[in-house]
């Protein structure tokens, strides 16, 4: 099995959008463009780099950035492991997050793996 990692987007505060229906506000959840890079060979490398991108997206000041924009949103890395035309995907972010953003991850999808960078 080969493997991916990417980003995500989700809004912190529920907004209206095109995805919304019939116009109700929704966490609106979306993929960064080319975000993704390289193979990995194991899930174990793949998470490897996941954490050492959240790092640095907590050193940088990104992390916190993204939060404060005007629809501020919060930072998602995805591993997908490829098995020929099978995909599996785990969602990450960072246990660097304060609580309230915690909650509202675990609301939105208790699916989302909790790491610690």
């Amino acid at each position: 099995m080969r493997y991916e990692i990417g980003e995500y987007g989700l809004t912190r505060n529920q907004i209206v959008c095109w995805a919304s229906m019939n116009g109700e506000p929704i966490h609106y959840l979306w993929y960064v463009d080319e975000s993704v890079e390289g193979e990995f060979g194991t899930y174990e490398e793949a998470v490897k780099r996941v954490k050492e991108k959240m790092r640095s997206d907590k050193e940088t000041g990104r992390m916190d950035d993204c939060l404060k924009e005007e629809d501020g949103h919060i930072i998602i890395y995805f591993t997908a492991g490829w098995e020929g035309q099978s995909c599996t995907l785990k969602m990450h972010i960072s246990a660097e997050y304060g609580e309230d953003i915690l909650n509202l991850i675990r609301e939105y999808d208790d699916r989302i793996v909790i790491v610690n960078p």
